[in-house]
């Protein structure tokens, strides 16, 4: 379980950090260690991955699941090693999450 402190991110490595990572996740998908975990395809069959670090802003994570489509394997390395998720549908445009989000927000309010 990753623990959240009040320490300030540290960018510094964050790009090498994010390309080593990606390197790590090519090289599994390469030998087929990861295919029984991609549920995720695009109409052409192709695993649609996108690989995370823990520390990274979730507005990256869904820039880069909406830049796929709204689904994708999402790989995230944490410190205590490699989480996968499975996002099956993400709308930046759902409304009626938004509709409810406002109204338990003006719930809350009163």
């Amino acid at each position: 379980m990753t623990t959240i402190n009040n320490s300030p991110i540290d960018n510094t490595n964050a790009d090498a950090e994010i390309e080593a990572f990606e390197q790590r996740v090519n090289e599994m998908l390469s030998t087929g260690e990861l295919d029984s975990a991609l549920s995720i395809t695009d109409e052409n069959g192709v695993a649609q991955v996108l690989p995370m670090l823990d520390t990274e802003p979730i507005a990256h994570l869904l820039d880069g699941i909406e830049e796929l489509g709204g689904s994708a394997n999402v790989f995230v390395r944490t410190a205590e090693g490699t989480a996968i998720l499975t996002v099956n549908e993400y709308s930046p445009e759902d409304t009626a999450l938004d509709a409810a989000d406002s109204k338990a927000d003006a719930q809350a309010a009163e």
